[in-house]
């Protein structure tokens, strides 16, 4: 294994411990702040790290956008859909679910990121695709019933179900406007995190929000979920990408995440893991890896 390979391998596993305690991190933080003073007190630290990060490597093309209409509306609807939509919808949907529920359900995101690329990108749909779908959907209904099918279990959770699939949509249509979208990733990112946080700023402003002042013990909750799911993060594993011979192997660690997230939920949340959450994920898995599988042939 040479060096560069050895330094993917380090770079992405220390982002995947990192993403496997954002879940824990949003239950905490939720206990303290509403989903929106969440949002807004994680993406504004996320925004000046963002702006660091982009200025030192992406310097003579950070401001590049005021050259380039088209470029300012294409940021304004990636700001419109992360971080506002998207976390706002993320927190709301973990505040009514238990973390081993929510979390899996927004894993889907890939399912529908295939959907929008026959619908928008002209990918072409093919036969072996449906069983993929069928799989993470099934996955979708063992986890969010837990197994059981009663009428009471399933009022009390389709507000927390909508939400989460909903938010699976919002990250989905994101990455599939960044597909087209040919800058830098890290300068995309700071842009979207710039109109995002007006569009979260003058939000909270017109509904009064935030009631909820930060203090050095609740703190900790938004600046860790803005470091390290919003920010630095994805900073590690375009790192690990870049530097990867084997692309294919990286990208797949990324199915490491839900699984190890549920010990950490188990161990610092105390939610009693039920197999049907193990089972729902396994499924949900297999349809991701096997909608993957298809796209790389085509």
């Amino acid at each position: 294994m040479n060096k560069g390979q050895q330094q993917s391998i380090f770079l992405a596993t220390i982002a995947i411990l990192f993403w496997v305690t954002v879940a824990t991190a949003f239950k905490l933080g939720l206990r303290s702040f509403t989903p929106y003073e969440l949002v807004f007190y994680a993406s504004i630290t996320s925004f000046v790290v963002l702006f660091f990060l982009a200025a030192f490597k992406h310097r003579g093309e950070l401001f590049q956008i005021y050259n380039n209409p088209k470029t300012v509306l294409v940021s304004l609807g990636q700001g419109a859909l992360n971080p506002f939509l998207y976390y706002i919808v993320l927190f709301a949907a973990y505040d009514l679910l238990p973390a081993q529920v929510a979390q899996p359900i927004n894993f889907t995101w890939p399912i529908f990121l295939s959907i929008f690329a026959v619908v928008f990108l002209g990918e072409q749909f093919t036969s072996k695709t449906f069983p993929a779908l069928l799989l993470s959907f099934i996955g979708v209904v063992v986890v969010s019933t837990q197994g059981n099918f009663s009428e009471e279990t399933l009022l009390v959770s389709k507000a927390g179900i909508f939400l989460g699939l909903l938010s699976a949509v919002i990250w989905a249509a994101f990455w599939i406007i960044n597909i087209k979208d040919t800058r830098p990733p890290l300068v995309k990112l700071f842009w979207s995190f710039f109109f995002g946080n007006i569009y979260i700023i003058v939000f909270g402003l017109l509904t009064d929000k935030i009631n909820t002042p930060l203090n050095l013990s609740i703190s900790v909750y938004p600046i860790y979920i803005g470091l390290f799911e919003m920010s630095i993060t994805f900073y590690l594993w375009l790192g690990a990408l870049r530097k990867a011979k084997n692309t294919p192997f990286i990208s797949n660690l990324v199915y490491l995440v839900p699984i190890l997230s549920l010990f950490i939920i188990n161990i610092v949340l105390k939610e009693k893991l039920h197999l049907t959450t193990f089972i729902g994920l396994f499924l949900i898995i297999s349809g991701v890896a096997l909608q993957s599988a298809i796209s790389k042939k085509q």
